[in-house]
């Protein structure tokens, strides 16, 4: 049964995993793609045991790298992308070498830093049917769905119950996790509070609902009538959950990737246009009526204004109790952990001042500028040439293996909506994670999935 994986004897045929082998690598990427080491009740489960994010990742790398090393086929595609991260790793490493205080502490912040590589290559590895990688798309849809109402219930109870999820636990690390976004990291010896009410962080938390969303808007134009309702349903209260959560970047994150989709549908399905066109007014209806229902959303984007000191518009927050940059009352950590990063940056620019001091210094959320001052420029040019390079390809080869003559759906307009979100994303994304990794990894197993098919089609004739 594994055989079919393990010989690797056909890298440019198609071929669905196993049952058991698919299973088994789906479930470990749920287990990473939705953090589940981080969650009090899976926490519960394991005694408060933290299970070590690299791990997972480690061992299903070696196994595919083991696998495929025995089968005697190239073990990497040399490429553009492959490249960036080759020298992401090393540079990463010789990073962690030249700054962290001893050696574990440099092993054990690399171990961080490549585990997303290892997944990603293991991901690419496995899914060379583009079957296997619509079923796992349409788990991860399920998931969310999961995840969403599992939030909303927690959110219930916050209102209605609260002394009933006053549940904390102690990490195997000496982490105390609760559930109302509440934390203390015994590393730092700090206490974190998130805004509202959610077991994710908000922008991360966006990011999985926006997934949602842009599927659904893609099934919208290719189902029947009767199901464009339910797909349109869970849409709107998934973008009231992205709008009520208050989080600027999960907003502009999800608005760019939708105007990409929105974008690549008009220009490449020619039939769906008059379609397109109503449902794109019906969407900004919905979004603008969600936002004056919160109208608080609009006073945190103007806050970014006051950075121009207009008068007017400072007591305009100021009554709202929304404090200006030029208020001594209001101090925002991202810009300034921003401003430090760069300032920072400059004087060891090469590669940097260590993960430590990154994250617990200056505690930078912006992904580029955390990678620039825990490993300098170096490790950033590759690590940001890997991400931009997989945003363009997907764009570029949105419409390449499906003209708009065809009836099948085309996920390439799924690809290229998800990579220029999570691009804009990482702009706040507070530590390395692995959701964006594996649609990434998805994106580029799917691609090339398509030119290997058409090439063995054009060969064939047909």
């Amino acid at each position: 049964m594994i055989h079919r994986l393990i010989t690797f004897e056909a890298d440019n045929e198609a071929r669905t995993l196993p049952p058991v082998l698919f299973w088994s690598v789906v479930s470990l990427l749920l287990f990473l793609y939705f953090e589940l080491p981080n969650q009090v009740w899976f926490l519960s489960l394991l005694g408060g045991y933290l299970i070590k994010i690299w791990v997972p990742p480690l061992l299903l790398f070696l196994f595919v790298f083991i696998m495929k090393f025995k089968s005697g086929k190239p073990l990497f595609e040399v490429n553009l992308l492959n490249a960036s991260l080759f020298f992401y790793c090393l540079f990463g490493l010789l990073a962690m070498l030249w700054n962290e205080s001893s050696l574990y502490l440099a092993v054990k912040y690399y171990l961080i830093m490549v585990a997303p590589v290892w997944c990603y290559y293991a991901v690419y590895e496995c899914f060379r049917d583009n079957r296997d990688i619509v079923r796992m798309l349409h788990i991860l849809l399920l998931c969310t769905i999961l995840a969403s109402l599992y939030t909303g219930y927690l959110g219930w109870l916050d209102v209605h119950s609260p002394e009933s999820i006053l549940r904390e636990i102690r990490t195997s690390q000496g982490n105390i996790v609760g559930i109302g976004g509440v934390a203390y990291y015994a590393e730092k010896g700090t206490i974190e509070y998130s805004r509202g009410f959610s077991v994710y962080e908000h922008g991360k938390y966006c990011a999985f609902l926006s997934f949602f969303i842009f599927f659904n808007a893609l099934y919208y134009f290719k189902s029947e009538k009767r199901w464009r309702y339910p797909y349109l349903t869970i849409s709107v209260f998934f973008l009231y959950q992205i709008i009520h959560s208050l989080a600027r970047v999960g907003i502009v994150s999800f608005l760019a990737g939708y105007v990409v989709l929105l974008f690549s549908l008009y220009r490449y399905r020619e039939a769906d246009r008059r379609k397109l066109l109503f449902f794109s007014l019906g969407s900004g209806v919905v979004f603008l009526a969600i936002v004056v229902s919160n109208f608080i959303v609009v006073r945190r984007f103007l806050q970014l204004l006051n950075v121009l000191d207009i008068g007017v518009l400072n007591q305009y927050l100021d009554t709202y109790g929304v404090y200006s940059f030029s208020s001594a009352q209001f101090e925002d950590p991202h810009i300034q952990s921003s401003t430090e990063s760069i300032k920072t940056s400059l004087a060891q620019p090469w590669l940097g001042q260590g993960f430590s001091f990154a994250e617990y210094a200056l505690r930078e959320h912006n992904r580029y500028l955390f990678i620039l001052v825990s490993a300098g420029v170096l490790t950033l040019v590759p690590y940001a040439v890997f991400f931009i390079g997989q945003a363009a390809q997907a764009i570029s080869r949105v419409n390449f293996f499906f003209p708009a003559k065809t009836g099948e759906i085309n996920y390439g307009y799924f690809f290229a909506a998800c990579t220029i979100m999570y691009l804009v994303k990482m702009l706040n994304q507070a530590g390395e994670t692995f959701y964006y990794w594996i649609v990434f990894a998805l994106s580029s197993a799917w691609i090339r999935n398509n030119r290997l098919k058409n090439g063995i089609e054009a060969k064939s004739g047909t």
